[in-house]
């Protein structure tokens, strides 16, 4: 037998400043006794490095966060999501995990989950639509601002 490893959001909402974070259980089940290396993906609209740092409690975490090592017997790691603070307003942003297809172990039907982050600094920009219902000429015109996210 091959070792299956699932996922699953155990806490999906973090916030800046990153006291709150989000928490991801990777659990192993089958064949518990080798060390197994599980290769993770990191996507959606927050980026990793700028906008949450990970770590991992029961299992190692390689230095770019691409792969979490399991030791042999253990059958889960929590992944922690922290968030880091910036100074710019924006809308909450997605951390996405993927589990990756690997050697020693298979995925189970729970690859996938979803953490998300919310800002700090106060609303993100929207946008605006100004119409002049009458103009001395008696034309009508409108104007469209976009939002603006500082980093």
């Amino acid at each position: 037998t091959t070792a299956v490893v699932n996922l699953t959001a155990t806490d999906a909402a973090g916030a800046e400043p990153g006291t709150n974070t989000i928490a991801f259980a990777l659990t192993r089940t089958g064949k518990l006794t080798t060390q197994i290396t599980v290769a993770l993906g990191w996507t959606g609209t927050a980026t990793y490095g700028k906008d949450y740092k990970v770590t991992v409690i029961g299992g190692t975490l390689n230095a770019k966060g691409t792969a979490v090592t399991l030791d042999a017997g253990a059958v889960t790691a929590t992944v922690i999501v922290t968030p880091l603070d910036d100074t710019g307003a924006e809308p909450a942003e997605t951390a996405i995990l993927t589990l990756k297809s690997g050697t020693g172990y298979t995925l189970g039907s729970a690859s996938r989950a979803t953490g998300t982050i919310s800002d700090n600094d106060g609303a993100a920009a929207t946008s605006t639509t100004l119409t002049a219902l009458s103009s001395p000429t008696g034309t009508t015109s409108s104007a469209t601002t976009k939002p603006s996210y500082r980093r």
